[in-house]
């Protein structure tokens, strides 16, 4: 199978990996607005195992556009708009769109998710502090962190 098929097979893989991405963080956005709180624990481990296989692509796809790269004896760092444009497969376009409107569409998500994680924190924290304040003994102390 030559580069350029190997490159399309992992954008393929990608885009699939990033769909389920988003998948998940829309269930993470309606778990966190129903606060359930062990659903999203059990998301988050589902999302770090997405990203890592996503990461490994990545690595994979960036180490064959560079062996084309010096098969093709160009200074030129390889994206897939210059292979569009070297090779005419109009693939990488389409491939390269479907890419950037799905990292947006994920990238938003993300942000709304952060947003409603901080409010909840928020929420939890002054909830916390007013019963500290009535002398409602909690076990042990709370303690809040947040993970991004």
């Amino acid at each position: 199978m030559s580069e350029l098929e190997q490159i399309k097979d992992i954008l393929r893989e990608e885009l699939t990996g990033y769909l389920a991405l988003q998948d998940l963080l829309q269930k993470e956005r309606r778990c966190l607005v129903d606060l359930r709180f062990s659903e999203i624990e059990e998301l988050s481990k589902k999302k770090d195992l997405i990203m890592m296989r996503l990461r490994l692509l990545d690595n994979e796809r960036l180490r064959i556009t560079e062996r084309l790269r010096l098969k093709m004896k160009t200074e030129k760092v390889l994206n897939l708009k210059l292979i569009y444009e070297i090779t005419g497969d109009e693939d990488f376009l389409h491939l390269r769109s479907r890419l950037i409107s799905l990292l947006q569409a994920i990238s938003e998500l993300n942000s709304f998710n952060r947003l409603l994680i901080d409010r909840s924190l928020n929420y939890v924290k002054n909830a916390s502090s007013l019963l500290e304040a009535l002398g409602v003994n909690t076990p042990g102390s709370i303690s809040l962190s947040r993970e991004v």
